[in-house]
């Protein structure tokens, strides 16, 4: 008997041991994190309202600016807040953009716009004539950019005659009562969505990274520097040829 309960207790002894070291060696999951490489460039699309979007917005300094007749313009009026924003706007470096930038936020409105390869930012003004500024955009020309970067090849020749057009029209010309004045650009180097990076073993791992997709399937950008003003040719220029 006495050796009996000597078995028991090696063998209960033994059990523990092994579930001691089972629990040891079982992963946890770790909370999933944005790769520090980007994570400073990140955007989720959705906080950034666009001024040619589902959710139209003209961002103001501080909500003072009465936009009475925006709803004319198909344009509403939304405070400047949010990180997002302000981070978008933290990214714009050059000397003489940024003192653009900081005088239009004093008196007036700015717009952004995103389309595939660049993100827009743009100042809202009230007189549309092209008399004005010859850079002058229309609200209309800005929705027609965002459907070409869209389009399929079918739908591309005739979205690039109605944009040769719509460039040399005002928006007065076009019933508008605002026009859009670009300020300065920011590249997007990548669009997609995010997702766990990959071990070689196909394995998720807990840092999170932006996958490559088309532009109408993406969620997340990663932003990069400013470029040049007056690019949007470029932009279509470079969606098409990539169509091809």
């Amino acid at each position: 008997m006495k050796k009996h309960a000597i078995i028991f207790t090696t063998l209960l002894g033994m059990t523990a041991t092994a579930t001691l070291f089972t629990g040891c060696n079982r992963p946890t999951a770790r909370e999933a994190t944005v790769n520090s490489k980007i994570a400073s460039k990140l955007f989720a699309m959705e906080d950034l309202a666009e001024v040619t979007g589902k959710e139209a917005a003209v961002y103001v300094q501080g909500g003072k600016k009465d936009l009475k007749i925006s709803a004319d313009a198909k344009l509403s009026q939304t405070k400047l807040e949010g990180s997002a924003t302000e981070k978008i706007f933290k990214k714009v470096i050059k000397d003489e953009t940024k003192a653009a930038l900081a005088d239009q936020l004093k008196t007036g409105s700015v717009a952004i716009v995103v389309l595939d390869d660049q993100i827009k930012i743009m100042k809202v003004v009230a007189d549309t004539s092209n008399s004005v500024d010859t850079q002058l955009s229309s609200l209309s020309y800005m929705a027609k950019m965002k459907q070409l970067v869209k389009a399929n090849a079918n739908a591309q020749a005739a979205l690039v005659s109605e944009l040769e057009v719509l460039k040399y029209k005002s928006p007065a010309e076009l019933g508008e009562k605002f026009g859009l004045v670009e300020i300065t650009a920011l590249k997007i180097e990548k669009h997609g969505v995010l997702d766990n990076e990959k071990t070689d073993y196909n394995e998720a791992k807990s840092i999170l990274n932006v996958v490559a997709k088309p532009f109408e399937l993406s969620t997340h950008i990663i932003v990069g520097d400013e470029i040049s003003s007056g690019s949007e040719e470029a932009s279509a220029k470079s969606k098409t040829e990539t169509e091809e």
